[in-house]
């Protein structure tokens, strides 16, 4: 069976990429996020890519609601088995905030409330991957901002639930593909005018994973070192 190690290596092909900026959460975004995306579309477009304008429906309505309600049993549960293995509950200090505020609002769900907020995330994967039938590839900004201080946006702070909906502003373009399962990355473009770090993000269909490094690596070679180091 080929591996990943080997399959990069090989030449993807010439691809059809959709390219947007569009997400479904109502932020802005950093005109320098943007330009990342277009430089990451123009390398493309010279490599031999059909690069387009294209944009998969944006989902409405509270995705976060949704996907606490899915995910925080899973993160309950999690805490259960720590504490089967630790043979008693768990105190507060052995539990990150953010997962303990996460289970605390899963003890309030009833199954109903479960199963419609999976079956709600379900219909939502559908149609996002439905999209990638016309296209091999979905090019977006990495983030909506610039990188954030260290520290900021830790989860350990007075609200954690506001610091989850925080970093999803933080990151509108990453979250509905951890709904759907697509392989997607993070390709480094070089750095701002502030000196910080600017990146695209690459998504590709379901089981993608190879096509997804093929790709990022031609885009590695033809970028080569970057000229600067970030600014510390």
């Amino acid at each position: 069976m080929e591996t990943y190690a080997t399959s990069v290596r090989r030449d993807p092909g010439r691809l059809r990429v959709a390219m947007t900026a569009e997400h479904p959460l109502g932020v802005d975004v950093d005109p320098e996020c943007v330009r990342g995306m277009h430089v990451a579309g123009e390398l493309l477009s010279s490599l031999g890519h059909d690069v387009e304008h294209a944009s998969p429906a944006q989902p409405g309505g509270d995705e976060l609601g949704l996907f606490i309600q899915a995910f925080g049993p899973a993160v309950s549960l999690g805490i259960g088995y720590g504490e089967l293995l630790a043979g008693r509950a768990l105190d507060d200090d052995e539990i990150v905030l953010l997962s303990r505020a996460i289970y605390d609002h899963a003890q309030t769900l009833t199954s109903v409330a479960f199963l419609g907020a999976t079956a709600q995330l379900q219909a939502l994967a559908r149609g996002l991957v439905a999209f990638f039938a016309e296209y091999d590839l979905l090019l977006t900004p990495a983030l909506a901002e610039r990188p954030l201080a260290i520290g900021d946006c830790n989860g350990v702070g007075e609200n954690p639930m506001e610091d989850l909906a925080r970093s999803g502003r933080f990151t509108p373009f990453t979250s509905l593909y951890n709904v759907t399962g697509q392989p997607a990355i993070s390709v480094p473009l070089g750095f701002g005018d502030d000196g910080l770090p600017t990146a695209a993000q690459l998504i590709a269909k379901p089981l993608g994973e190879d096509t997804l490094l093929q790709v990022a690596a031609q885009m590695e070679a033809a970028l080569g070192r970057p000229a600067q180091m970030p600014d510390l």
